[in-house]
């Protein structure tokens, strides 16, 4: 099967799963868009994503080795203990 053909597929599998309301909504959305961007490009802006992107894995570890000195508990530094545990278990789900 072609690139083009899996991608075919791939997006009338997710555009089937979306409620036809949202999907109306989505193509009025883009036809403004385009519509709207020869004056104005941030028109487009509908096209990024609206999902913020998380903490990076080294900024958790730093939160939880911080918090656990905080509470006076063993930190990575002294025995490699919680809080590398908690960031290698995040690392194998990350990588999956």
């Amino acid at each position: 099967m072609s690139e083009k053909d899996l991608s075919s597929r791939y997006f009338t599998e997710i555009d089937s799963a979306a409620p036809v309301a949202e999907r109306d909504l989505w193509k009025a959305d883009i036809e403004d868009a385009e519509a709207g961007r020869q004056e104005d490009v941030k028109s487009m802006d509908v096209m990024l994503p609206k999902i913020t992107k998380g903490a990076s894995l080294k900024e958790i570890e730093a939160m939880i080795a911080t918090r656990d000195s905080i509470e006076d508990e063993p930190s990575v530094a002294d025995d490699g203990g919680g809080t590398s545990w908690l960031v290698s278990g995040l690392r194998i789900q990350d990588n999956q």
